[in-house]
Protein backbone atom coordinates (compact mmCIF):
# COMPACT_ATOMS: atom_id res chain seq x y z
CA UNK A 1 0.00 0.00 0.00
CA UNK A 2 2.60 2.14 0.50
CA UNK A 3 4.54 2.25 -2.66
CA UNK A 4 4.40 2.31 -5.99
CA UNK A 5 1.11 3.98 -6.21
CA UNK A 6 -0.44 4.83 -9.49
CA UNK A 7 -1.18 8.51 -9.09
CA UNK A 8 -2.62 8.67 -13.00
CA UNK A 9 -5.94 8.51 -12.17
CA UNK A 10 -5.88 10.38 -9.34
CA UNK A 11 -9.93 11.97 -8.83
CA UNK A 12 -9.84 15.73 -8.08
CA UNK A 13 -9.86 17.73 -4.31
CA UNK A 14 -11.03 21.42 -3.30
CA UNK A 15 -12.12 23.03 -5.98
CA UNK A 16 -10.94 26.24 -3.96
CA UNK A 17 -8.45 24.92 -1.65
CA UNK A 18 -7.36 27.71 0.97
CA UNK A 19 -11.17 28.63 1.21
CA UNK A 20 -12.93 25.27 1.40
CA UNK A 21 -9.87 23.89 4.00
CA UNK A 22 -10.47 26.92 5.87
CA UNK A 23 -14.11 26.49 6.06
CA UNK A 24 -13.62 23.15 7.20
CA UNK A 25 -11.43 24.02 9.72
CA UNK A 26 -13.58 26.08 11.09
CA UNK A 27 -16.64 23.77 11.14
CA UNK A 28 -14.01 20.83 12.93
CA UNK A 29 -12.99 23.23 15.67
CA UNK A 30 -16.29 24.14 16.08
CA UNK A 31 -17.47 20.55 16.31
CA UNK A 32 -14.61 19.75 18.82
CA UNK A 33 -15.73 22.88 20.80
CA UNK A 34 -18.95 21.36 21.34
CA UNK A 35 -18.71 17.92 21.24
CA UNK A 36 -21.44 15.74 19.79
CA UNK A 37 -23.07 18.42 17.92
CA UNK A 38 -23.66 17.66 14.61
CA UNK A 39 -22.12 20.24 12.04
CA UNK A 40 -23.39 20.16 8.39
CA UNK A 41 -20.74 21.85 5.65
CA UNK A 42 -21.00 22.05 1.74
CA UNK A 43 -17.53 20.94 0.82
CA UNK A 44 -17.80 21.63 -3.01
CA UNK A 45 -16.18 17.81 -3.46
CA UNK A 46 -17.11 15.90 -7.02
CA UNK A 47 -19.37 12.26 -6.56
CA UNK A 48 -16.39 10.50 -7.66
CA UNK A 49 -14.28 10.59 -4.19
CA UNK A 50 -14.36 7.38 -2.46
CA UNK A 51 -15.31 9.02 0.63
CA UNK A 52 -18.57 10.52 1.87
CA UNK A 53 -18.28 14.07 1.33
CA UNK A 54 -17.16 15.04 5.26
CA UNK A 55 -14.87 12.53 5.33
CA UNK A 56 -12.61 13.43 2.38
CA UNK A 57 -13.19 17.51 3.74
CA UNK A 58 -11.84 16.24 6.77
CA UNK A 59 -8.70 14.49 5.33
CA UNK A 60 -7.96 17.15 3.09
CA UNK A 61 -8.16 19.80 6.06
CA UNK A 62 -6.26 17.97 8.57
CA UNK A 63 -3.82 15.57 6.63
CA UNK A 64 -0.41 16.88 5.40
CA UNK A 65 3.24 15.73 5.47
CA UNK A 66 3.88 15.86 8.68
CA UNK A 67 0.51 13.96 9.55
CA UNK A 68 1.29 10.08 9.12
CA UNK A 69 -1.95 8.10 8.65
CA UNK A 70 -2.69 4.63 9.18
CA UNK A 71 -5.74 3.70 6.25
CA UNK A 72 -7.53 0.51 7.27
CA UNK A 73 -7.14 -2.83 5.60
CA UNK A 74 -8.92 -2.93 2.81
CA UNK A 75 -9.15 0.57 1.79
CA UNK A 76 -8.67 0.63 -2.16
CA UNK A 77 -4.89 1.49 -3.54
CA UNK A 78 -6.43 4.27 -5.68
CA UNK A 79 -8.38 5.80 -1.97
CA UNK A 80 -4.47 5.68 -1.35
CA UNK A 81 -2.77 7.62 -4.21
CA UNK A 82 -5.78 9.97 -3.45
CA UNK A 83 -4.89 10.88 -0.15
CA UNK A 84 -0.70 10.71 -1.02
CA UNK A 85 -1.28 13.11 -4.07
CA UNK A 86 -3.93 15.67 -2.46
CA UNK A 87 -2.67 15.47 1.61
CA UNK A 88 1.41 14.58 0.74
CA UNK A 89 0.78 12.17 4.08
CA UNK A 90 2.65 9.34 4.48
CA UNK A 91 1.00 5.73 4.85
CA UNK A 92 2.03 3.81 7.79
CA UNK A 93 1.32 0.11 8.89
CA UNK A 94 1.11 0.71 12.13
CA UNK A 95 -1.76 2.03 13.94
CA UNK A 96 0.38 3.15 17.17
CA UNK A 97 2.44 5.20 14.38
CA UNK A 98 -0.16 7.08 13.32
CA UNK A 99 -1.01 10.46 13.69
CA UNK A 100 -4.50 9.93 11.87
CA UNK A 101 -6.30 7.07 10.98
CA UNK A 102 -8.94 6.78 8.30
CA UNK A 103 -11.40 4.29 9.01
CA UNK A 104 -13.87 3.54 6.37
CA UNK A 105 -15.39 0.33 7.89
CA UNK A 106 -15.86 0.82 11.73
CA UNK A 107 -17.50 -2.33 12.48
CA UNK A 108 -14.08 -3.77 11.39
CA UNK A 109 -11.77 -1.31 12.94
CA UNK A 110 -8.74 -2.99 15.31
CA UNK A 111 -9.31 -2.51 19.04
CA UNK A 112 -8.44 1.45 20.09
CA UNK A 113 -5.69 0.01 22.47
CA UNK A 114 -2.91 -0.50 19.32
CA UNK A 115 -3.49 3.40 18.29
CA UNK A 116 -1.39 5.61 20.17
CA UNK A 117 -2.36 7.36 23.28
CA UNK A 118 0.02 9.97 24.04
CA UNK A 119 2.27 10.05 26.65
CA UNK A 120 1.64 12.54 30.43
CA UNK A 121 4.48 14.71 28.71
CA UNK A 122 3.13 14.72 25.13
CA UNK A 123 -0.55 14.42 24.93
CA UNK A 124 -0.50 15.63 21.58
CA UNK A 125 1.50 12.25 20.48
CA UNK A 126 -1.71 10.35 20.16
CA UNK A 127 -3.64 8.99 17.34
CA UNK A 128 -7.10 10.96 15.88
CA UNK A 129 -9.38 8.69 14.97
CA UNK A 130 -10.95 10.00 11.35
CA UNK A 131 -14.08 7.44 11.30
CA UNK A 132 -17.02 7.29 8.24
CA UNK A 133 -20.31 6.04 9.58
CA UNK A 134 -23.12 5.04 7.93
CA UNK A 135 -25.72 7.17 10.78
CA UNK A 136 -24.86 10.51 12.62
CA UNK A 137 -27.90 11.92 14.45
CA UNK A 138 -29.10 13.07 18.20
CA UNK A 139 -31.48 10.38 18.22
CA UNK A 140 -29.30 8.42 20.95
CA UNK A 141 -26.49 5.61 21.27
CA UNK A 142 -24.73 7.62 23.91
CA UNK A 143 -24.86 10.22 26.37
CA UNK A 144 -22.13 12.92 26.60
CA UNK A 145 -20.77 14.94 29.05
CA UNK A 146 -17.59 16.97 30.22
CA UNK A 147 -16.40 20.53 28.89
CA UNK A 148 -18.77 22.30 25.69
CA UNK A 149 -21.55 20.06 26.75
CA UNK A 150 -23.83 21.99 28.81
CA UNK A 151 -25.95 19.59 30.57
CA UNK A 152 -25.67 15.86 28.86
CA UNK A 153 -26.40 15.65 25.06
CA UNK A 154 -27.06 12.62 23.14
CA UNK A 155 -24.92 11.19 20.20
CA UNK A 156 -25.87 7.84 17.60
CA UNK A 157 -23.10 7.30 15.59
CA UNK A 158 -23.07 3.58 13.50
CA UNK A 159 -22.05 1.23 13.12
CA UNK A 160 -19.65 0.52 15.46
CA UNK A 161 -17.84 -2.22 17.20
CA UNK A 162 -20.21 -3.57 20.40
CA UNK A 163 -17.36 -2.95 22.63
CA UNK A 164 -16.51 0.47 21.35
CA UNK A 165 -17.34 2.66 23.77
CA UNK A 166 -15.99 0.88 26.68
CA UNK A 167 -12.62 0.43 24.76
CA UNK A 168 -12.68 3.96 24.40
CA UNK A 169 -13.42 5.16 28.29
CA UNK A 170 -10.21 2.65 29.22
CA UNK A 171 -8.49 4.07 26.55
CA UNK A 172 -9.41 7.85 27.94
CA UNK A 173 -9.18 7.33 31.51
CA UNK A 174 -5.54 8.52 31.95
CA UNK A 175 -6.04 11.49 31.10
CA UNK A 176 -4.33 13.75 29.67
CA UNK A 177 -3.86 10.53 27.39
CA UNK A 178 -6.22 9.29 25.06
CA UNK A 179 -7.62 9.26 21.56
CA UNK A 180 -9.58 12.40 19.70
CA UNK A 181 -12.49 11.21 17.06
CA UNK A 182 -14.00 12.95 14.24
CA UNK A 183 -17.51 10.83 12.55
CA UNK A 184 -18.46 11.87 9.76
CA UNK A 185 -21.35 10.93 7.20
CA UNK A 186 -22.53 12.41 3.98
CA UNK A 187 -22.40 16.02 4.88
CA UNK A 188 -22.46 15.98 8.35
CA UNK A 189 -19.36 15.23 10.84
CA UNK A 190 -19.39 15.31 15.02
CA UNK A 191 -16.34 15.65 16.68
CA UNK A 192 -15.48 13.36 20.36
CA UNK A 193 -12.37 14.91 22.03
CA UNK A 194 -10.82 13.01 25.35
CA UNK A 195 -12.13 15.15 27.96
CA UNK A 196 -15.66 13.66 26.78
CA UNK A 197 -17.68 11.29 28.78
CA UNK A 198 -19.52 9.04 26.64
CA UNK A 199 -22.23 6.45 28.72
CA UNK A 200 -23.98 4.14 26.62
CA UNK A 201 -28.13 4.28 26.70
CA UNK A 202 -29.67 1.36 27.76
CA UNK A 203 -32.23 0.62 24.96
CA UNK A 204 -35.90 0.80 26.09
CA UNK A 205 -37.69 -2.41 26.84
Amino acid sequence: MLQDLDLSRVSSGFSDPVFQSQDTYRLILHAMAFPGRIMTGSYGLGDEIMMHQATAAVCLTLLDRETPLWLQEGGATSLAAWLRFHCGCPLVDDPSAAAFALILAPRAMPKLELFALGTSLHPERSTTLIQQVDTLDDSGGVSLSGPGIAATSTLNAAPLPDSFWEQRQRACEAFPQGLDMVFACGNRLAALPRTTRAQRIAPCT
